[in-house]
């Protein structure tokens, strides 16, 4: 016998099941998958990463892997996958990589983009990849409260990616084919914010909007129309909202749930608005708490949602965002109505009836609404989350 038949025949002998598989790749020995990845369609046999759990990634062969993993279920290749991208993430790519989960349906590195573009908003905005993602990312980004930057810059943008696009549709960059490719992502835009001498130049010269939209906007600027009856939102991003703590106790144990609603009423003397509910989480074991929240004013439902709020007893509060944030006339008393599924939570007691935010008087009062225990004096709705209108 060769020693090249005994090597064929005997190659598992003194070898690892680790080393076995990795003689397998090497040698191409009962491969049963191929990838062909990037344009050169290099192949990738499977065995490197289904039996060796290795695999070698770069630019030009990730987002190919990642494609191949999620259509075959490979779990454990798309998560090296998108820990290299991630890995890899500036404000330069950001965009680009929200587009490509977008596309894949990765839901965490898509998350992980986002903040990447909201923690640095201008940099990522003016980079190139901004103008090459989808309309409905776009919308996602434009949309967002938490896009800290001033309107006039949010405007340019959306404008730079209607050129490219009306590029990429063969169309000419008019304002027509700008507003017809940007679609409803126009509304996203607080056209309200923008300084009234730039709104008159920018916006007003061109045909971008219609006479009703126009209107809206002029008759917010000079307050002659409710926030609520603006077609664009009116409202500032990013605002710096105040946590308005009502008890001034440590949180204590345990305050059972048993179908039955909590609530809380509360006024303003000035005009805010409300941007969330503090809630108290469980204070024994880690609970999914379900809830809904109603927030009513003389009976008239203003604003309904359901949320599920992951807590652990390590930490006491969590922040229930309302989008978009809910305006508070000034002397008007309103009532959040909360039920909770879920294990016993915090609860806080020596409730305050009164706390000064700036020079704006926050009030609270007990409700007939709330039957679960909750009053002015102790109970659940630890804080609210408000800004100045």
């Amino acid at each position: 016998m060769s020693s090249e038949k005994n090597d064929s025949k005997g190659w598992q002998s003194r070898k690892s099941l680790p080393e076995c598989l990795e003689y397998m790749f090497e040698n191409r020995l009962s491969s049963d998958v191929t990838f062909l990845v990037g344009e050169g369609q290099k192949e990738v046999k499977a065995h490197k990463y289904l039996y060796t759990d290795k695999v070698d990634l770069d630019a030009d062969n990730v987002t190919s892997l990642l494609v191949a993993a999620n259509k075959y279920e490979i779990d454990g290749l798309s998560d090296h996958c998108t820990a290299y991208l991630e890995a890899g993430m500036t404000t330069d790519n950001a965009c680009l990589l929200l587009e490509k989960a977008h596309m894949y349906g990765q839901k965490e590195l898509y998350k992980k983009c986002m903040k990447m573009i909201l923690d640095n908003p201008e940099e990522s905005l003016n980079s190139q990849s901004f103008v090459q993602i989808c309309k409905e990312c776009l919308e996602k980004i434009v949309d967002s409260d938490k896009l800290a930057l001033k309107e006039e810059i949010v405007f340019e943008s959306v404008m730079r990616w209607a050129d490219a696009e009306c590029k990429r549709c063969e169309l000419e960059p008019s304002d027509e084919n700008r507003r017809q490719v940007v679609g409803k992502v126009l509304y996203a835009i607080r056209f309200p914010l923008l300084e009234k001498e730039y709104f008159d130049e920018q916006v007003l010269t061109k045909d971008l909007l219609v006479e009703s939209e126009i209107a809206s906007v002029v008759k917010k600027q000079y307050k002659v129309v409710d926030l609520e009856k603006c077609m664009f939102k009116p409202y500032k991003r990013l605002i710096n909202t105040t946590k308005v703590i009502r008890f001034e106790s440590d949180p204590k144990c345990k305050w059972p749930y048993n179908g039955q609603p909590d609530a809380i009423s509360f006024a303003v003397s000035d005009e805010m608005f409300l941007h969330g509910i503090i809630i108290y989480g469980s204070f024994e074991t880690d609970c999914t708490y379900k809830v809904k929240l109603d927030v009513f004013h003389a009976g008239y439902l203003l604003h309904n949602q359901h949320i599920e709020v992951d807590t652990k007893p390590e930490q006491t509060t969590y922040n229930m965002e309302i989008l978009p944030p809910l305006k508070l006339e000034a002397g008007v008393r309103y009532v959040a109505v909360m039920h909770i599924e879920g294990d016993p939570s915090y609860w806080g007691d020596r409730g305050k009836n009164e706390i000064i935010v700036g020079e704006t008087q926050v009030q609270f009062h007990s409700t007939t609404r709330s039957k679960n225990g909750t009053d002015k004096n102790k109970g659940q709705f630890p804080g609210l989350l408000l800004s100045h209108a």
